[in-house]
């Protein structure tokens, strides 16, 4: 900011999330050329959701300090944010053929995939079983954080009767 010149005005900074103004502050004070400015105060942002993410943060903002150089005031940032689930693998547990990976957000409600296994012969599909903890779920039943770490990985066996 303000490179290779000295700041005796205040000075505003901007902070932007997504194109969206989150908050802003005054700086008062002498800055030299060598100064460095941040703001110790916390504020929330709340919470992002996953995807993409851009931060902007703007140095002198309402252009209140004269420069040769307005376009060094400007910092931007882009990261991502994954999603917070977990994963479902479904074991044949003596049955055949092939399910596909089931991702369940964590703190949302998801109904499990319905069996796509064929029944060993004479047997019938039962339900579920949790590998872990032997817990039974139904087919296609309701489920609520079966998991509470982001990429966990829960194996279901077929329970045949």
């Amino acid at each position: 900011v303000c490179r290779g010149m000295d700041v005796t005005s205040e000075i505003y900074f901007t902070l932007y999330v997504d194109g969206e103004q989150k908050t802003s502050w005054r700086y008062e004070g002498y800055l030299t050329k060598d100064d460095y400015v941040f703001n110790t105060s916390a504020f929330a942002l709340g919470k992002l959701s996953a995807g993409t993410h851009t931060f902007k943060f703007v140095a002198d903002s309402v252009g209140a300090v004269a420069e040769s150089d307005e376009g060094n005031n400007v910092y931007i940032k882009t990261i991502t944010v994954g999603a917070v689930s977990f994963v479902v693998t479904f074991n044949p547990n003596g049955g055949t053929g092939i399910m596909d990976n089931q991702t369940i957000a964590i703190g949302k409600v998801a109904k499990l995939n319905p069996c796509a296994f064929t029944a060993p012969a004479g047997k019938r599909f039962a339900g579920w079983r949790r590998t872990d903890n032997g817990r039974r779920y139904d087919d296609g039943m309701l489920v609520f954080n079966l998991a509470s770490e982001p990429g966990a990985v829960i194996v279901l066996e077929a329970v045949w009767e």
